[in-house]
């Protein structure tokens, strides 16, 4: 019985340390391919020094082709830029099709951890970043985050 208390109380020291030295980075998605690929740009930038773990996740569903998610289109772009010793995770949310639906899903993924990162950024365009913002204040979870913007590329 003491062996399986200690057990848990290293697992949970583990844990607790886990989460600490982990970013998350939450990048939104778009159909304009300009703005997509900035986005990614100013992301992979932001942890591009990092030796933490990066849980990426990508929010964007399936646009007109119905081929390929924004999502999976970002976690493909992305891999390219990741470091050899770097621990990158990816978390896929391929049903958001705007970007009330790409906060309202990230805080319920985040409901669903029993930790909270010390780390986190959102993702998104400079032009975009207001509707962002007011969106972000009316969701509990996430008004801790630092919010990044790309440069001025065009307008959705």
């Amino acid at each position: 019985m003491l062996f399986i208390l200690f057990t848990l109380f290293i697992l949970a020291i583990q844990l607790t340390q886990t989460s600490s030295s982990r970013t998350l980075v939450v990048l939104l998605g778009s159909s304009n391919n300009e703005l997509l690929f900035d986005r990614i740009n100013t992301a992979t930038d932001a942890v591009s020094t990092s030796s933490h773990t990066v849980d990426w996740f990508l929010s964007g569903g399936f646009t007109s082709d119905k081929q390929t998610s924004e999502a999976k289109k970002m976690q493909t772009l992305i891999s390219n830029y990741k470091l050899e010793n770097s621990t990158w995770n990816y978390i896929l949310d391929e049903k958001a099709q705007n970007t009330s639906e790409n906060l309202v899903y990230l805080e319920s993924w985040l409901n669903t951890l029993d930790y909270s990162y010390s780390n986190m950024k959102l993702v998104t365009s400079k032009f975009h970043e207001n509707r962002a913002k007011k969106m972000i204040s009316k969701l509990s979870k996430l008004n801790k985050y630092c919010l990044l913007y790309t440069s001025d590329a065009a307008d959705e």
